[in-house]
């Protein structure tokens, strides 16, 4: 904490109050708006838990300093007047600082979908965390300033560290004043490489996950009896358990109807690459199986079947059973869920 660097208790005791009542207000905040205490809530909190002290931090240096200058001057001003006075030296660059820093969590508010759902309210708890420890070092801390800083403070010269460091700053101003273009020029690249880097950044914000097992949806002509369905199941199961990644294959038939399927493959402990090796393998295995049901079906179908057909087409978007490269391709793309 910025405040110990003074070696002085009541200062580190202003600045770090901060903390508490800013998450507990933010906390406060959120149930009443009905947003429930969950793991991405408390993630928004513990985030900002580094940040909510800051706007405490510089009001509380900035009245400190100002105490000691004021304690050398031979007639030493009042101590209202001073903590009033380095409290609004300060007042426009903590909020300007706490809004643009609130400001970077609102896209996670605009997200949609899953990625909306799980982000958004660790957004609206930081946010509302640095909102109000903004708050806080707006109204408390000047007031904590004025009643533990105005009696019995011994201001003594520079602290340890702070004659420690001032050298050192001192030396990279230099630095940097005489080399400034060079400076420049550096951070202009490295902005310039950034950028680049970013338009070749996905632009998924959740990644796919890999959770070891598939799920493959099946479905055949309707109408289809429920032992002919298990029939094929099992023969799809056989060639499923060929792949040795495979663990397990389980079928459950007559979910939304005798003809339609679902099967559970449970993968052996695989990396992520390996992984996506079976999904390709079991993809493989369905292509060559609607390959042998077009075949099979389309070559010389009786008027009946021709009929059946036609219907099964038309709802995959086929306009005639004829057009077996768009019916087969329609069905492989609608089998897999992964």
């Amino acid at each position: 904490m910025g405040n110990f660097s003074y070696y002085n208790l009541r200062t580190a005791f202003i600045s770090a109050i901060a903390i508490p009542l800013s998450l507990i207000s933010a906390i406060l905040v959120l149930l009443e708006l009905e947003i429930n205490l969950n793991i991405m809530v408390l993630g928004g909190l513990a985030i900002a838990l580094g940040e909510v002290v800051d706007d405490a931090i510089i009001d509380t240096e900035n009245i400190f300093r100002r105490l000691r200058e004021n304690q050398l001057l031979a007639i030493p001003l009042p101590t209202h007047k001073i903590v009033y006075a380095a409290s609004m030296e300060v007042r426009s660059s903590v909020v300007y600082a706490s809004f643009i820093v609130a400001l970077v969590f609102v896209p996670l508010l605009t997200l949609d979908g899953v990625a909306g759902r799980l982000f958004a309210p660790l957004g609206y708890s930081y946010i509302l965390a640095i909102l109000m420890s903004l708050v806080v070092a707006l109204t408390l801390t000047p007031a904590l300033c004025y009643v533990l800083l105005k009696k019995n403070m011994q201001f003594d010269s520079t602290p340890p560290v702070i004659a420690y460091l001032n050298p050192l700053y001192s030396r990279l101003l230099k630095f940097i004043s005489v080399h400034f273009k060079l400076i420049i020029i550096a951070c202009l690249i490295i902005s310039l490489l950034a950028a680049m880097r970013f338009t070749t950044l996905g632009h998924k914000f959740l990644p796919e996950l890999r959770e070891g097992h598939y799920i493959v949806h099946t479905t055949s002509i309707p109408g289809t009896s429920l032992q002919e369905s298990i029939r094929q199941g099992i023969q799809i199961t056989e060639q499923f358990n060929k792949i040795p990644q495979i663990e397990s294959v389980s079928q459950w038939a007559d979910t939304y109807g005798s003809h339609y399927s679902e099967y559970e493959v449970r993968l052996k402990p695989l990396s992520g690459a390996e992984q996506q090796q079976v999904l390709q393998s079991i993809r493989k295995i369905l292509m060559r199986g609607v390959a042998i049901f077009a075949k099979a079906c389309f070559g010389h179908p009786s008027p009946s079947k021709r009929q059946k057909l036609n219907a099964t087409a038309n709802a995959f978007g086929a306009s005639d059973v004829l057009r077996t490269c768009h019916f087969a391709t329609t069905i492989v793309n609608s089998v897999l869920a992964s």
